[in-house]
């Protein structure tokens, strides 16, 4: 009977671990997750938007236990705690996101331009500008950075 009872706690504990989201402290941080690190955003926090990302996209994580880490493959900075990502996908449609009157181009690739906080809150960029969020001027920022190919996660190895 003990050995039944211990059997399932193990049992419980191990399908916490390797099934629990989000398990940012369960698993190594990767190269990969370390990508943006020279623009200064932490594997940590890009753990942290990718779940709050997926969550806020699908509901739920599924992609345990870096969630969608690996699609986020623009960073364009964090502004007054607003971390500002993009999710690039291939789909139908037109290929870049206007804000403010700046049109982001992404060559191609069709993505969700959004931002994050620690509050686990996700907005469309759009969005958030308008609720005051951020400001013309990060945008423009952003836009410039995007222009110069900062934003893309290569940049980090070039």
């Amino acid at each position: 009977m003990k050995k039944t009872k211990l059997t399932t706690l193990l049992t419980l504990i191990a399908a916490t671990v390797f099934w629990g989201c989000p398990m940012e402290n369960y698993v190594p941080f990767t190269e990969w997750d370390r990508r943006f690190e020279p623009l200064g955003l932490s594997a940590e926090r890009l753990r942290r938007i990718s779940h709050d990302f997926e969550v806020h996209l699908w509901g739920v994580c599924y992609h345990c236990p870096a969630c969608n880490v690996g699609r986020l493959n623009y960073y364009f900075g964090t502004y007054n705690g607003w971390t500002v990502m993009a999710w690039a996908r291939i789909s139908v449609g037109v290929p870049s996101v206007t804000v403010a009157g700046f049109d982001f181009d992404f060559g191609g690739w069709n993505v969700i331009m959004f931002a994050g906080n620690n509050n686990e809150r996700i907005y469309d960029v759009r969005d958030a500008l308008e609720l005051g969020f951020l400001t013309l001027r990060d945008i423009e920022t952003m836009y410039e950075r995007h222009n110069r190919r900062e934003t893309y996660w290569r940049f980090a190895h070039d």
